[in-house]
């Protein structure tokens, strides 16, 4: 199905592949649950790289407006993490963050498998517009017609609806970065979500059309989805914060000792 609202906030990161179980578990049973449970946060999915050299991790959240990755309910939570979110965020590394528009989106359904695509257009005053034309009117619905792909959206840098430094990322120790302009393309077939995106959207081409240089693609199988629909009554509103925090406080530390012991 096409994206669920008007803005989308999309995030890659890696970590050593000895935090991969702890990430996941907080990733899962905290952090997501905490972002659901913010008005306007309507779809949260996390891929896993399955090929190429691009950051473990895929995030794709899908909110209804651009003003909801800047709202005070948000600003809150990037400002006040869980003890388990600070000692996660510590061992993040090249995380990339970038609030985004969603300029064109088809789908029919989710897909199992993700390739997500980074691309800069010319700064010439002409590669944007000629490079956003060929995806939206061509690339896009081309994609779409192929077999085992259930959707193709592309979405654009939206700079000024960027959160000015938080706590959160203080704990990460640099700036994030971003993308430009970002493809997402996703199906049911490995396979042939591969074999479409380099047919249609080969490289040269995609200079041709307008693009600065070579896109940078990441090819990903989703390992979970998460709709505020999926929330247990604790964490549907942000109010309730405090008590889920104590109870994912013990967790943290029962799969720490788990680990440990491991």
């Amino acid at each position: 199905m096409p994206l669920l609202g008007k803005g989308a906030l999309v995030m890659w990161c890696d970590i050593a592949p000895e935090h991969h179980a702890a990430h996941d578990e907080w990733h899962s049973n905290e952090h997501f649950l905490e972002r659901l449970g913010i008005p306007g946060f309507l779809r949260a999915r996390r891929g896993v790289s399955i090929s190429g050299n691009a950051p473990r991790y895929f995030v794709l959240y899908e909110v209804d407006q651009l003003a909801t990755i800047a709202s005070p309910a948000y600003l809150a939570r990037l400002n006040n993490p869980s003890v388990w979110t600070r000692s996660i965020m510590a061992l993040v590394q090249r995380l990339s963050r970038t609030p985004s528009q969603v300029t064109a989106s088809h789908g029919s359904g989710i897909g199992a498998y993700i390739q997500a695509v980074r691309l800069t257009p010319r700064d010439d005053g002409a590669g944007s517009s000629e490079l956003r034309r060929w995806l939206v009117e061509t690339a896009l619905p081309s994609l779409m017609s192929q077999p085992g792909v259930v959707g193709a959206h592309l979405l654009e840098h939206a700079p000024a609806w960027a959160p000015q430094a938080t706590h959160e990322q203080a704990l990460r120790g640099r700036a994030d970065d971003t993308a430009d302009w970002i493809l997402v393309v996703e199906g049911y077939s490995a396979a042939n979500l591969e074999s479409a995106t380099a047919r249609l959207l080969p490289p040269d081409e995609v200079i041709r059309r307008g693009a600065a240089g070579s896109p940078v693609s990441g090819f990903y199988q989703i390992a979970h989805m998460v709709t505020p629909a999926d929330l247990p009554p604790s964490e549907s509103t942000v109010g309730n914060a405090d008590e889920g925090e104590v109870r994912n406080h013990r967790r943290s530390q029962q799969f720490a000792a788990i680990a440990e012991g491991a």
